[in-house]
């Protein structure tokens, strides 16, 4: 990737909320921001890390909506064969009208979202450790 290409995205992820939008957790994520519901929801749930992802446009290039659902169903098994649990979440831009269906990944380690993110052809997903308790921005 061009490194304006990947100044102009990162300007759109710095404009995003991601929110997790599941019955199980509603918290809204930004990029080097904590979130302490997040971490206490982690904590209940025993586990350490969390990654927000998507398998939708990948590499950033606009697809049909049946394609991209094929994708996040892809991701969503890929997700579910690592015996992981997969929340419904959102990337909403604060600057338009765009949203991408997503998940966050409970216990997901920055390694596994990595591969996930080259599997389904992301430049970058946003990681949450307990260790720092913000959620980053991890690019592919």
């Amino acid at each position: 990737m061009q490194s304006n290409d990947r100044a102009r995205l990162h300007s759109l992820y710095l404009a995003t909320d991601y929110c997790v939008e599941d019955p199980r957790l509603r918290c809204v994520l930004t990029v080097d921001e904590s979130s302490d519901a997040l971490a206490d929801w982690l904590r209940a749930q025993g586990y350490d890390c969390a990654a927000f992802i998507t398998a939708w446009n990948p590499r950033s290039e606009a697809r049909p909506d049946a394609e991209n659902w094929q994708h996040m169903r892809e991701l969503q098994q890929a997700i579910a064969d690592l015996e992981l649990p997969a929340l419904i979440a959102t990337g909403r831009s604060r600057v338009d009208a765009y949203a991408e269906p997503s998940l966050l990944v409970p216990g997901l380690s920055l390694a596994s979202a990595q591969a996930l993110m080259q599997r389904f052809g992301q430049n970058a997903c946003l990681w949450f450790a307990l260790a720092d308790g913000r959620a980053r921005l991890e690019w592919q």
